[in-house]
């Protein structure tokens, strides 16, 4: 994804939540910004690992 959006000179900040975990706030600003509730960005239909 990173590659097509440089390609395309879409300026963006890649982040991994996995080694630096998004603040409440982070989440709430970026589920504004693509009008979707915070439940709607969780990977529901995925499987629960132990």
């Amino acid at each position: 994804m990173d590659s097509l959006l440089r390609e395309s000179g879409i300026p963006f900040e890649k982040v991994n939540y996995y080694t630096a975990p998004l603040t409440k706030r982070k989440v709430r600003e970026l589920s504004a910004k693509m009008k979707l509730s915070a439940r709607a960005l969780l990977r529901a239909s995925e499987p629960i690992l132990p």
